[in-house]
């Protein structure tokens, strides 16, 4: 399944080496605004359930890791429109690879199996200028 997902580019760091992603996943789901909702708040719960992680359940000897470590907070400003849903993730400016990790291995892995309405991950890029 992980084969089909987008290879993520490192992104671009700003001047205080933090950074932004934005996922997009296609969802088909008669009532988007519902399914907004209804991830924005898995999403939340995911994040404060799964702060931290041994390492050595992906196979890895790192031992445990934090979450906010990597990231500045939940995935936020999660948008459901025209098929797509987006969110983003703010990385902190020491943030390591590990935030590719947690994001392919953990978030997206477990968010696509728990909603059957998301059909592929679409893409994973810098957040637009906002």
């Amino acid at each position: 399944m992980y084969k089909d997902f987008p290879k993520i580019k490192f992104p671009k760091r700003r001047l205080d080496g933090s950074f932004c992603v934005e996922v997009s996943l296609r969802v088909n789901s008669p009532e988007p605004d519902v399914l907004e909702r209804r991830i924005t708040t898995w999403l939340d719960e995911w994040t404060e359930t799964n702060r931290h992680w041994k390492r050595s359940e992906a196979g890895s000897t790192g031992g445990s890791v934090d979450f906010f470590e990597e990231f500045a907070g939940p995935p936020s400003n999660v948008k459901c429109k025209n098929n797509l849903l987006r969110f983003r993730l703010e990385g902190r400016p020491a943030a390591k690879k590990i935030w590719k990790d947690w994001l392919i291995l953990r978030l997206l892995k477990e968010l696509v199996g728990a909603f059957h309405e998301i059909t592929a991950v679409e893409e994973i890029v810098d957040c637009p200028h906002v």
